[in-house]
């Protein structure tokens, strides 16, 4: 379970939607929650007043937060405001204080009717190695910080790579518990490439390769999920056939009613890259529900 969780503010409603989810990960262990803030750096024609006025500001939003969540608690709670470029700060400060996990909200200020991420959480995610718990805001005109999302079905997309896999050991901990339950699911791609002069060829080539493909992934699900059962976990395996895996994850877990989406930002591929992996960047901004994000170790220290 983390021990140290951060979640960045703006001010907004919409980034505050992150702070139920970080309080269902952080009450059950009385582990640190820190709020921080970034200055952003103002106009060079106005500088100086704006130095002197955003942290000031910037306290006495986070210390009115701290008030509404406390309410009387002890609750360890720390707030930071930072200065400079937002996604940068925030990548610094959680390797700083060592946080196990970044949660916040893929908008903050912009319009929440747009389809792509907000441009913090987007560059954020692309470079730290801190996980970071996507959640979705929902337009209301308050946030209820009394509300805790459950986490209890968690969704996990894998493709057979060791990369992918490092995702797994942050789901057991988001849903730890009795009821915790998993599902690992696998999409084999259907084989649009294979083409034959012979049209029932085709057919049967590509129904070839598909079978094979079943069969590789359930052995592979499997085995995984083994060695979570033995570890007293209830985990069930799901393999589908689609040309587009996204696609499939997001209808899967709307079908299912998953409460979390835990993914790898890379999975099969070649040489670490600074972006997201394709597949987990179309689910991170088509899911309706939260989403945990996680850099295997060998591309966050590329």
């Amino acid at each position: 379970m983390s021990r140290h969780v951060m979640v960045p503010l703006d001010g907004s409603r919409f980034a505050e939607t992150a702070i139920p989810a970080a309080l269902r990960l952080t009450e059950a262990t009385g582990c640190c929650l820190e709020l921080v803030m970034v200055q952003e750096l103002g106009p060079v024609f106005a500088m100086e007043a704006w130095e002197a006025a955003y942290p000031e500001a910037a306290r006495t939003y986070l210390n009115d937060v701290v008030a509404r969540l406390s309410n009387g608690s002890q609750r360890d709670i720390k707030t930071t405001v930072l200065v400079g470029r937002p996604a940068s700060e925030l990548d610094e400060r959680s390797r700083e204080s060592t946080a196990d996990l970044i949660v916040m909200a893929t908008h903050g200020r912009g319009p929440l009717s747009r389809v792509w991420l907000g441009s913090v959480a987007d560059e954020l995610m692309r470079h730290t190695r801190t996980p970071i718990l996507l959640v979705r805001p929902e337009d209301k005109d308050k946030v209820d910080l009394t509300d805790r999302p459950s986490f209890q079905h968690v969704l996990v997309p894998l493709d057979g790579s060791e990369r992918a896999e490092a995702v797994v050991a942050q789901a057991v901990t988001l849903a730890r518990g009795p009821e915790g339950q998993y599902t690992l699911l696998r999409v084999v791609r259907y084989p649009d490439e294979l083409v034959s002069a012979y049209v029932p060829g085709t057919i049967q080539m590509s129904q070839q390769v598909v079978d094979e493909g079943i069969r590789e992934a359930n052995i592979y699900l499997d085995g995984i999920a083994t060695r979570m059962r033995q570890d007293g976990l209830e985990v069930e395996t799901r393999v589908l056939v689609d040309s587009r895996p996204a696609s499939a994850i997001l209808s899967y877990a709307d079908d299912h009613e998953v409460d979390l989406i835990a993914m790898a930002t890379h999975g099969r591929g070649g040489v670490p890259r600074a972006v997201m992996g394709s597949v987990t960047d179309k689910v991170v901004r088509g899911a309706h529900r939260p989403v945990l994000v996680v850099r295997p170790a060998e591309e966050a220290e590329s």
